[in-house]
């Protein structure tokens, strides 16, 4: 997953998906419009290889990478 390419922006509304919040409900989180936040989804998705955002919820999830560091960790 190529997280690195991803603005801060992006990262946010990826979060913001992975908490279950619709396009609408990010929108107004983020002070922007669901335009944008769809835009943003998309622009994701494309950088990300993923197909949809039930992928980007999964990826993003808050345990995510925590868990992936305590793997990692048990195997040093």
């Amino acid at each position: 997953m190529a997280l690195a390419k991803l603005s801060p922006r992006q990262v946010d509304v990826a979060k913001l998906v992975s908490t279950g919040l619709t396009n609408y409900q990010i929108a107004c989180e983020l002070g922007i419009t669901e335009n944008t936040v769809k835009l943003y989804v998309s622009q994701v998705l494309r950088l990300t290889h993923m197909h949809n955002r039930t992928q980007l919820a999964l990826a993003f999830s808050p345990g995510k990478s925590a868990g992936r560091q305590r793997a990692t960790e048990n195997h040093d």
